[in-house]
């Protein structure tokens, strides 16, 4: 693991914040906040921890198209509901069955399963119910 640097106890304490608060923020708005303690920090910089601390393990990040956002929060197979409309996401509080066996895959396979995640991609109650224009998603 890399050392703890200045830049990413502050981004892991703002992620830690945003994400008690049920928000799973994007890079930008992280940086948004991170930039209040740290104003000298890049964007370039965000990202990289990010990445970093999402290769490691440290944090999750939920990808959906277009965008990604960031959750601390890494329990093992856990699920998000992302809504390609807002792009909110949410967490789901139970797992998502489909019928896959760990056991026999990785049997089949080689493969060792560390982490199961499944996202749904769809739109959330606010935006289901809002009437959209022709233009509009």
């Amino acid at each position: 693991m890399e050392r703890q640097t200045k830049q990413r106890k502050v981004i892991m304490e703002e992620l830690e914040k945003l994400s008690n608060s049920k928000i799973h923020p994007t890079a930008s708005e992280l940086y948004i906040e991170i930039r209040k303690k740290l104003p000298r920090i890049s964007l370039g910089t965000v990202y990289r921890n990010l990445e970093d601390l999402s290769k490691e393990g440290e944090i999750v990040k939920v990808n959906c198209n277009s965008f990604c956002r960031f959750d601390i929060h890494h329990e093992k197979e856990k699920s998000h509901v992302i809504c390609k409309r807002c792009e909110k996401v949410f967490d789901i509080k139970q797992p998502i069955k489909i019928g896959f066996d760990k056991e026999t895959f990785e049997k089949e396979t080689g493969f060792k399963v560390l982490d199961l995640r499944i996202n749904v991609c769809g739109l959330c109650k606010d935006c289901k119910n809002k009437k959209v224009s022709k233009g509009n998603k």
